[in-house]
């Protein structure tokens, strides 16, 4: 169980001083949640006292920082258009970003296909299906959903997971 408090150290000195901590509420409670929480309120972590850890934020390891892998001609057109999906946020029918988009679709699927990647052209197409689509929010959202998917078969197979 983990609290995430201001003063850690008292709140293990609450728990392990055997004391009853009852739950209170706003509005009405039902006599069933009064015997539940009176029952939890009981229970006696002082016995557990050995297990638990006051630990401050400052004491913790930094966070391990994800980084991307080294793009290759694949990873910048998958890139490029996520980039180009984002812009159809602000302006949906833009023609220029549309055409650019079934330029990029197209090149990933080709080269996909080229290495051996079996869903990548899969997604490429239904992500051209969704293109050829009248604009709306939903589509954007279509195509921003297919290069993030694309993305992460990229990066998984680049690692080599794939």
């Amino acid at each position: 169980m983990v609290f995430i408090t201001a003063d850690a150290a008292a709140m293990k000195q609450i728990l392990v001083s055997g004391e009853p901590t009852p739950i209170t509420y706003p509005g009405a409670t039902s006599a069933v949640q009064i015997a539940e929480d009176r029952e939890r309120a009981s229970y006696h972590e002082h016995e557990h006292q050995t297990r638990l850890r006051a630990v401050s934020i400052e004491g913790l390891p930094p966070r391990e920082r994800r980084h991307q892998p080294l793009l290759d001609d694949l990873g910048e057109a998958i890139v490029e258009g996520r980039d180009a999906a984002d812009f159809l946020w602000q302006l949906p029918d833009d023609s220029s970003t549309r055409a650019r988009l079934r330029e990029l679709i197209a090149l990933i699927r080709d080269r996909s296909a080229a290495r051996g990647r079996r869903e990548m052209p899969v997604i490429c197409e239904e992500m051209l299906t969704a293109l050829k689509a009248s604009p709306s929010p939903q589509q954007v959202d279509l195509l921003h959903v297919g290069f993030d998917r694309l993305y992460k078969l990229w990066a998984a197979a680049k690692s080599g997971l794939l």
